[in-house]
């Protein structure tokens, strides 16, 4: 199990909703401090270019509910990269 402070500070960090630019700041950040690597950065920012794309052409779903999506993603990844 993930220590609850980890799961704690990953929603922290990311919130209720996020922008592109928001996450990229965060996984830049969590790169240098070597929380992850480049190769999990750019999985991860691929997935939330993806869904922001489907969100807006494929289901057109708001801008706030594509960064609400986004930021789910994001928390759910992250504590996925936690476990390992």
């Amino acid at each position: 199990d993930i220590p609850e402070e980890k799961v704690n500070h990953i929603d922290e960090i990311v919130g209720d909703s996020i922008t592109e630019q928001e996450a990229r700041r965060i996984l830049t950040s969590l790169q240098e401090r070597g929380m992850i690597d480049s190769r999990e950065r750019l999985l991860i920012e691929v997935a939330l270019r993806h869904t922001d794309e489907l969100g807006s052409t494929e289901f057109d779903i708001s801008p706030y509910k594509r960064g609400a999506l986004a930021a789910e993603l994001l928390k759910r990844l992250l504590r996925s990269l936690a476990l390992a």
